[in-house]
């Protein structure tokens, strides 16, 4: 294939939606397509409770040299406030690897961040069909043990056979005058523009034809499935004996047909299936052979042997990899454990994607309960309001002040409890304007 060779990718972008983000206010989507393609919504208000869809469908094809280098590519989209004075301001973004996008499902559901702070959900589907100049060459074509009703007069039987991939373009071969047994060699291959989804659904159609003067019939023809033959294996010669049938199914002769698939498209996104933040749910894999997503999406290897640390956890708690490779939480205040994260909706995560063995997805009502439940954490733990910040100052102390045996007791007049950014516990005195992370009641105790 030559240096210069562009693969093409056709790219539709729809169902664009936000939730448990910024409540009635005007917002928009900027779709950024490794900066190939900015796309922009229109303008909405979001409700009451901070939703938002919108109805827009993008449409475009995309183009690279480099399809071998596209988990370094990137999707961006982000989310816009729209102010009536002023440059918009960013509200969220969210960033996934076109490798990801060209390999895993349609429907994503991820979150929005700006820097560490989660601040909504979005939820979009991407189509992104990798389409390629196919090209099917047939080496022989051979028609064997013709009825005898196809040939009444050998020496006066012209035949020919049209050949295509759904019939489209047609092909026809050269006419064979007196023969029980015609064969053609080296054939015009067949080319079409075509993703893998639509090649697999195909057929090619070979139809065996009579000439007579300057009229032609049809005697009998032939329906093949690609996905009965298709073994996604460049270049792969492919044998095929089987039966020319008439109109009525009725066996009129044996056909011998050897081919051979080139130039097949590489990338075809996953069967059904969602994907997240934390890896792929319920997907399918299209077709034995074609690449598979990184099953933590946009999540780079280096995050892979880290705990989760893109995202700012609740007071109290911290994130740690396992020796399987698996992220799980800690809840010091409560000293229990947990797969999953307390901002955002979570599945265990495996490192390895099994082929055959993708996690299911649950009901679609236990779904979204656990989506509302993840959004409430999310409003409540990262939303910047200060009567929040003053709900986590009256937060209990760290598990590792009660391991030091500290039972909670009213602190002195003048003093405050609170908790800082790393969920630990420090002490303002107000009357002497000074803070120390000692409870005033162990000071007391030891002044005595």
């Amino acid at each position: 294939m030559s240096d210069n060779y562009v693969d093409k990718f056709n790219v539709i972008v729809r169902e664009l939606s936000v939730n448990h983000t910024l409540r009635s206010k005007k917002l928009y989507v900027s779709v950024d397509f490794d900066q190939f393609k900015q796309c922009k919504t229109e303008v909405l208000q979001s409700t009451h409770d901070g939703k938002a869809q919108w109805p827009n469908t993008f449409h475009f094809q995309y183009e690279t040299k480099f399809i071998d280098k596209l988990n370094r590519k990137l999707c961006k989209l982000t989310l816009y406030r729209k102010k009536k004075i002023g440059s918009d301001s960013m509200v969220g973004q969210v960033q996934i690897d076109l490798h990801t996008l060209g390999t895993g499902p349609v429907q994503h559901d991820v979150l929005l961040t700006k820097g560490t702070v989660g601040v909504g959900r979005t939820t979009f589907k991407l189509e992104m069909q990798h389409i390629t100049q196919l090209r099917i060459d047939i080496a022989q074509i051979a028609v064997t043990n013709m009825d005898s009703s196809l040939f009444s007069s050998a020496s006066d039987s012209t035949n020919f056979i049209e050949y295509s991939l759904n019939k489209n373009n047609i092909i026809t071969t050269q006419k064979v005058t007196g023969s029980s047994c015609p064969t053609w060699n080296k054939l015009a291959p067949i080319t079409q523009v075509i993703s893998l989804k639509d090649l697999v659904d195909s057929h090619v159609h070979i139809e065996l034809k009579a000439s007579h003067a300057l009229k032609s019939s049809s005697l009998a023809q032939l329906k093949i499935p690609i996905n009965k033959i298709f073994s996604f294996i460049e270049g792969d010669n492919k044998v095929i004996n089987s039966v020319l049938l008439d109109m009525h199914n009725k066996r009129m002769a044996d056909i011998h047909i050897k081919l051979q698939f080139n130039d097949i498209p590489q990338l075809a996104q996953m069967k059904d299936g969602i994907h997240t933040e934390t890896g792929v749910l319920n997907g399918q894999p299209f077709f034995s052979g074609v690449p598979l997503p990184n099953i933590l999406g946009d999540m780079s290897k280096q995050q892979l042997q880290q705990p989760e640390q893109h995202l700012q956890l609740p007071p109290g708690w911290e994130a740690k990899v396992d020796r399987m490779g698996r992220t799980y939480y800690i809840d010091h205040n409560s000293r229990t454990t947990s797969w999953h994260s307390p901002v955002a909706v979570k599945q265990p995560i495996e490192n390895r994607l099994i082929q055959s063995q993708l996690r299911p997805l649950s009901s679609s009502s236990a779904e979204k309960e656990r989506r509302e439940r993840a959004a409430k954490i999310i409003q409540r733990t990262f939303r910047k309001h200060r009567k929040d910040q003053y709900e986590q100052s009256l937060r209990r102390p760290s598990y590792s002040q009660q391991q030091q045996g500290y039972t909670r007791s009213p602190l002195p007049p003048g003093w405050e409890c609170r908790v800082d950014g790393r969920g630990r516990t420090y002490y303002l005195d107000h009357n002497n304007r000074v803070s120390t992370w000692t409870p005033p009641q162990l000071q007391m105790a030891k002044s005595r």
